[in-house]
Parts: C-alpha cells; sequence; structure tokens
C-alpha cells in the first residue's frame, strides 16, 4: 500500500495545483474492500465534475507509472455528505498523515477504513 499511498500524494499535489483540495483520503468500500482516493474541494459542484475527473485523468495520463487505477478515484464538492464528514473528522482530530513516515494516517471513521494525506494547504510539520 505504500507505493499507492505515495503516488496517490503525488496525484494530490498535481492536482491541487489546479483545484484547491481540503481533504484528501483512502477509504475502503465496505462492500468491494478495494480503496478509493477521494479528493474533496470547494471549488467542486454538480457542474463541473468532468472538469475535475478530466485533470485527474490528464495528472494520470497513458504510459505513466501507475500504483493504481485512475477510475478509483472520486472528486467530491465539500458539501457531500462524505467530504463532511471527513473535514469533520479532520477538524476534530487534527493533522492528516504523518510526514515523517510513521503511517499514523490510518484511521478509522464511521466504521470504514481510511487513510488521510496532509493536503497542500495544510501547515507544513516538522519531523523530527
Amino acid at each position: 500500500m505504500n507505493e499507492t499511498i505515495e503516488a496517490g500524494e503525488r496525484l494530490l499535489r498535481e492536482f491541487h495545483k489546479a483545484i484547491p483540495v481540503a481533504a484528501a483520503f483512502w477509504k475502503r468500500d465496505e462492500v468491494s474492500a478495494e480503496w478509493y482516493l477521494y479528493l474533496c474541494s470547494e471549488q467542486i459542484h454538480d457542474g463541473n465534475f468532468g472538469v475535475a475527473y478530466g485533470e485527474v485523468l490528464r495528472i494520470m495520463r497513458p504510459g505513466q507509472e501507475r500504483w493504481f487505477d485512475p477510475f478509483h478515484v472520486k472528486v467530491l464538492g465539500t458539501t457531500s455528505p462524505l467530504a463532511r464528514s471527513a473535514l469533520a473528522f479532520l477538524n476534530r482530530f487534527g493533522v492528516a498523515s504523518d510526514p515523517c513516515g510513521r503511517q499514523e494516517g490510518f484511521f478509522v471513521m464511521g466504521g470504514d477504513d481510511v487513510f488521510f494525506y496532509k493536503t497542500p494547504a495544510q501547515p507544513a510539520v516538522v519531523c523530527p
């Protein structure tokens, strides 16, 4: 999963340059047990989901090394129930993932396994 987490972080950084990301996280689907990367932004809404997904596909263009399927990426507006839950969770429990490599970004949110990223908009953390 480490390679997938790193690849997701690269996607997050590039996506954030075009569409600011408020929260980003991997969540395991309770039915299929597959992991999906969620990118949540205030700028994503019903009228531009296609633009947001187009940006994901542009970043993950064919021929690049991939650690996950681009169709395992989901874009959400911050008003969606899942995005609101994730933002509330982050506001309550603080920093997303641990940039020092200790994998402390894994949590259980609402009974589901979730890995939160530190988004580019969040303040930097200094590793000891």
